[in-house]
């Protein structure tokens, strides 16, 4: 006797006897125990023997089995049956639909002439990239040195303190990327590992610009402000970025290289000690403790302690030196002011001053306009050039302008000749006019054109004049006018040379109306102050003690230059 359905297979009305479903059920549960999961759980396999005359009870099997997955659907059922039912062997993919927020999976069931295989397949969790650093702008390597031209190494050349202007890109960075979710065979989530940022600190001076590379989101990091790159590692990362335009330094040395050596260094500087052989070039104030042989080049003032023998320092603004020997410093358009000695040193300067009450100079070469001493110790022979090459430009100047004052007279006379020429040519031609009213305003307006200069209107005039008789002479006429036109030219162009030397000779000659000295000095027996005006060579105004002293010797002299006077001597004293 039949038994009544007790069951229907899901998605489909195929019915199943209660003993068919309680051996599906069977099956079910052996089939969960025998799936061969995958190690990341994306992907699952079964297996089961078809049994002639059971294939509705592994259909309800097998679609219970994929319910705890949720994949169930009519195309399920549909596609377990057909493979059941096949008499040959099948392959089919059915790609499952998600549920809300999932990814799809796919199911394939094939069948050979004994089994079927059912594989899920879901997909795998993307890790996104982490940020990174793409490229610098700076080369952030270590180096011994530069390499020369001969293959030999400067060492003193390590660019540590590259230089950037405001708005440049110092770096590029790639942000983290999206991680992308997975699905396991069984419908649940896999959770893709999260993607960290590169681990940059920005400090002061520097903007994140975002943008893309290569398809990617990145960001730049720019410099708001002129400066140098200053970094912070930790092993092979930058963790940190700034722009600093003032940077300290306790010693210039190997350790850390020429600053500003090829480039100048658009930063103020502070540092303890620069040694032999090393540089630094910066564009802003410098205040150094010790320049102990190297050479120091700043945009603005400078500070120093102490120069040792064999420094140099050039500044364009002002220097405030406490201690120099055997040394240069150059300040073309500022104020050098020594506050305590200035042994075997040269100094060039606008002005240079010692006034503090303890000073000493010895063995000193000073160049400038201004002079100004103040119970300064003077010991050894020193030489005071003032206007050193003032006085040569001049007299250079003097020379050019006086050829063109020659030049511009030697062209008066041809010049009045041949106006004079001119005008009998003018004359002559009038007669043959005689009294035509039309003729004599022609006439007039020639002469008003060459009162203006206005020599484009002249042959036009002329023009008028022309007839069979006066052909010749009108031709002669306007060969006088051009001949008359290129003397007018070339006084001119001397003229303007002779306005452009005296206004190069204006300054300089204000800066040797300005210049003067005065010397408030205590004099070492044998000591010599020697005073030039613009060079070495001429005879001097020596300032020096009596020959029978034994002891310093106070003395004061006080004086100016002008062109117009020449030297002069305000007070002498001792």
């Amino acid at each position: 006797m039949p038994q009544p359905p007790q069951a229907i297979i899901p998605h489909t009305e195929i019915s199943l006897t209660a003993r068919e479903a309680s051996q599906g059920d069977i099956m079910e549960s052996y089939l969960f125990r025998g799936i061969a999961a995958s190690a990341d759980r994306t992907s699952a396999k079964l297996t089961t023997d078809i049994r002639p005359g059971e294939e509705k009870t592994c259909a309800f099997a097998l679609i219970q089995l994929l319910q705890r997955f949720n994949l169930e659907s009519p195309k399920v059922s549909r596609l377990i049956l057909q493979a059941l039912l096949s008499k040959k062997p099948s392959e089919a993919t059915l790609s499952v639909p998600p549920q809300k927020g999932q990814f799809h999976r796919q199911l394939t069931v094939a069948t050979d002439s004994k089994s079927i295989i059912l594989t899920i397949e879901g997909r795998t969790a993307e890790r996104a990239t982490h940020g990174k650093l793409i490229s610098t702008t700076f080369d952030n390597n270590f180096h011994a040195g530069k390499i020369k031209s001969d293959g030999s190494i400067d060492f003193r050349e390590l660019d540590r303190y590259p230089s950037i202007k405001a708005g440049e890109t110092i770096m590029m960075v790639a942000l983290a990327g999206t991680p992308k979710e997975g699905i396991a065979y069984d419908g649940s989530p896999i959770l893709a590992e999260e993607a960290a940022e590169y681990p940059l600190a920005l400090g002061q001076n520097v903007d994140r610009i975002y943008t893309q590379h290569e398809g990617h989101p990145a960001y730049e990091v720019r410099a708001t402000k002129p400066g140098v790159i200053l970094t912070t590692t930790k092993g092979a990362l930058i963790t940190s970025v700034e722009v600093n335009d003032r940077i300290t330094i306790n010693e210039i040395d190997f350790s850390v290289g020429n600053i500003g050596s090829n480039v100048v260094c658009p930063v103020s500087m502070e540092a303890g000690t620069v040694h032999e052989g090393f540089t630094v070039n910066v564009l802003g104030f410098v205040k150094i403790q010790t320049i102990a042989g190297g050479n120091i080049e700043s945009g603005k003032d400078a500070i120093v302690e102490q120069m040792m023998p064999g420094s140099r320092l050039t500044a364009l603004g002002n220097v405030l030196c406490r201690n120099a020997s055997s040394s240069t410093i150059t300040c073309p358009q500022g104020v050098v002011e020594i506050q305590r000695e200035a042994i075997d040193t040269i100094i060039t300067s606008h002005k240079i001053v010692m006034d503090s009450g303890a000073s000493l100079l010895l063995n000193a070469t000073l160049l400038c306009n201004q002079v100004k001493m103040k119970q300064v110790r003077i010991s050894g022979t020193n030489r005071i050039v003032l206007g050193p090459g003032l006085f040569d430009k001049h007299q250079t100047l003097c020379r050019e302008l006086e050829k063109l004052k020659t030049s511009h007279q030697e062209l008066q006379g041809p010049l009045t000749t041949s106006k004079t020429k001119i005008v009998d040519q003018l004359k002559n031609l009038s007669a043959e006019f005689g009294e035509d009213e039309t003729i004599r305003q022609v006439f007039k307006n020639i002469v008003n054109a060459l009162k203006q200069f206005d020599f484009q209107r002249i042959p036009t005039l002329m023009g008028h004049l022309r007839n069979n008789d006066t052909y010749a002479a009108v031709n002669a006429a306007q060969t006088s006018v051009t001949c008359f036109q290129r003397l007018i030219q070339s006084a001119k162009e001397v003229e303007k040379k002779i306005n452009q030397v005296e206004e190069k000779m204006k300054p300089i000659e204000e800066k040797i109306n300005a210049l003067s000295f005065s010397i408030s000095a205590r004099m070492r027996p044998s000591a010599l102050m020697e005073i030039h005006l613009g060079q070495t060579g001429d005879e001097p105004l020596c300032l020096e003690p009596p020959m029978d002293i034994v002891d310093d010797h106070s003395m004061r002299l006080v004086g100016h230059y002008s062109l117009k006077e020449g030297l002069l001597i305000t007070e002498r004293s001792g």
